[in-house]
């Protein structure tokens, strides 16, 4: 069994275009428990594309929290 907990930290910046793709996915049958964070703080006029792509296995869990803070214009 295995326990995952990983911490995204993402800065756009004033002006910037950015695409992101998170993807869970489980490569084997075992049991998986995931605990995400995902934070991502958004300039002024900046561009975000932001897709998050669960693809796991019946054995595995996910806790998943996103968190956005976007600036104006955004």
């Amino acid at each position: 069994d295995l326990m995952l907990q990983p911490r995204n930290l993402i800065v756009v910046e004033e002006n910037a275009h950015v695409q992101i793709i998170e993807r869970h996915q489980s490569l084997s049958s075992n049991a998986v428990l995931t605990n995400s964070v995902t934070e991502i703080f958004v300039g002024a006029r900046a561009h975000v594309d932001y897709y998050k792509i669960q693809n796991d296995q019946k054995e595995a869990s996910l806790i998943d929290n996103t968190y956005i803070k976007q600036e104006r214009d955004s």
